[in-house]
């Protein structure tokens, strides 16, 4: 039911919090993009369109700094076993990854979209048999990611910020999350968070932000489930068997 087409509410509604999140210590200009509007952000990535971007807000390099916000469920109906397929000789084929949440953590979520969104490197050889992911051995295809362009020809950075709809929040997204937490520390430092009010709201830029982040991942996750029973109980009364309205009509026309 949380996975019923509700997939865009809840992504906008996390990327929001993560809007407010850069903006509030950004040390460059903060650009939303459109999905409907590739073109707005060609010039930053031109393989796929950007969520979030900080121009000139790469630290280390002064380059731009790109955020890609995933929201997916960690209990979906669809599940990878990590086998892949034969290698061939035009370099197809291989690994893929796996679904392993009930081994670890983000186990189903988190291999999937980094590679979704980084790409990765080729790995082996055409004739090794397909990766195995209790070995280690095996040989993984290249794969072009939606970052490709960013990443390999203008050179930014990419972060990848995979928060889960039941409100994990990946190592890499909660490391990119201390990294801003920094920015907001020390003497001149710029923070523009609208902190609670109240005597036991936090402080501290990291553990606000981290929980506006989930707390938007589960509510419309919730929401979803919501609105998915609504319609499923209209379907129920509607059907013959709940002897609604639209029952009686057919049980007319028979």
């Amino acid at each position: 039911m949380a996975n019923n087409g509700e997939y865009n509410r809840r992504h906008h509604a996390v990327l929001r919090k993560g809007h407010q999140m850069v903006s509030a210590v950004a040390i460059g200009t903060v650009v939303q993009g459109d999905k409907d509007d590739k073109e707005r952000t060609d010039m930053l990535n031109e393989t796929s369109h950007v969520d979030l971007a900080e121009l000139e807000g790469d630290d280390a390099t002064g380059g731009d700094c790109l955020y890609e916000f995933k929201v997916p469920s960690a209990l979906t109906k669809g599940r990878s076993e990590g086998k892949g397929s034969k290698p061939k000789a035009d370099g197809s084929g291989g690994g893929q990854p796996a679904s392993v949440g009930h081994q670890y953590a983000f186990g189903n979520t988190e291999e999937k979209y980094r590679v979704m969104i980084l790409g990765c490197r080729r790995r082996g050889r055409t004739r090794d048999k397909a990766f195995n992911h209790r070995s280690n051995k095996g040989y993984v295809a290249r794969v072009k990611g939606q970052y490709f362009d960013a990443i390999h020809v203008k050179k930014n950075r990419v972060v990848p910020m995979i928060i889960e709809a039941q409100g994990g929040i990946t190592p890499h997204t909660r490391a990119a999350i201390g990294h801003l937490s920094r920015r907001a520390k020390g003497k001149g430092a710029r923070d523009s968070t609208k902190y609670g009010r109240s005597r036991t709201s936090t402080t501290s830029f990291f553990v606000h932000h981290s929980q506006r982040l989930a707390l938007a991942a589960k509510q419309y996750h919730a929401r979803a489930v919501l609105k998915a029973l609504t319609g499923f109980k209209h379907e129920v009364v509607a059907s013959p068997a709940g002897g609604g309205e639209g029952a009686g009509n057919r049980a007319g026309a028979a």
